[in-house]
């Protein structure tokens, strides 16, 4: 799997994409969580152009992949002929709440990245929504600011930064459990953003799980 997302990034950077921001260690934690869990569906808020669904699709062909974006244009690139992900031009809240409730799977992996494009910020209304359902989650939350990894970007909206602290706060607002998690270490990359996991009312197999990747070490 390794050599192959490897190769993949490579691509990506040959012609010019930005595929999980062409970082190996991102796309492996993507890969390892996909793998571990056994996942079938994964949810992207935020498509953009669609490079990194592309990416994880060619990895794992037969994942379902469901994935918004509120600009038209970038749909329609992130499409180009493709009809083997399910690309939509949506508000992700409407998006996720459609999804959480007509998707019939015990587990889902939620991909929150919709913010930025016109200043637009719906994580927290995003977090408050997951964590008032009932079902078990993993997100990964993108631009995320990640306690003394002081390399690591981020983004801020308004004044409010996309951290730990934010993500801990808001789901603290609703009914759910959650554990959060973030990379294992720090290293070096051209284009390092900050993300962090967490882990939606997990039971004791799913914390096992995510205690057991290398990749990523638990914080909360």
């Amino acid at each position: 799997m390794e050599n192959k997302i490897t190769e993949l990034i490579n691509q990506s950077i040959k012609d010019g994409k930005d595929c999980m921001c062409n970082d190996n260690r991102f796309a492996n934690e993507f890969a390892s969580i996909i793998s571990k869990f056994n996942l079938n569906i994964f949810i992207e808020t935020g498509s953009y152009l669609g490079h990194s669904s592309d990416l994880i699709k060619s990895l794992f062909p037969k994942l379902e992949i469901y994935s918004c974006d509120i600009n038209n244009s970038y749909v329609e690139i992130a499409k180009n002929g493709n009809d083997s992900i399910n690309y939509e031009v949506k508000d992700s809240i409407p998006f996720l709440k459609e999804k959480i409730e007509l998707l019939n799977e015990k587990l889902l992996f939620i991909f929150l990245d919709a913010h930025g494009f016109g200043g637009d910020f719906p994580l927290e209304e995003e977090l408050l929504l997951i964590g008032n359902s009932t079902k078990q989650f993993i997100l990964c939350i993108h631009d995320c600011k990640i306690p003394n990894y002081n390399n690591f970007g981020y983004d801020t909206y308004g004044g409010v930064s996309i951290s730990t602290e934010l993500i801990e706060k808001t789901l603290k607002k609703t009914n759910c459990s959650f554990n959060i998690y973030i990379p294992s270490e720090q290293y070096s990359h051209f284009n390092l953003r900050g993300r962090c996991y967490v882990l939606i009312n997990p039971d004791k197999e799913m914390i096992r799980n995510m205690n057991d990747n290398k990749l990523l070490k638990g914080i909360l």
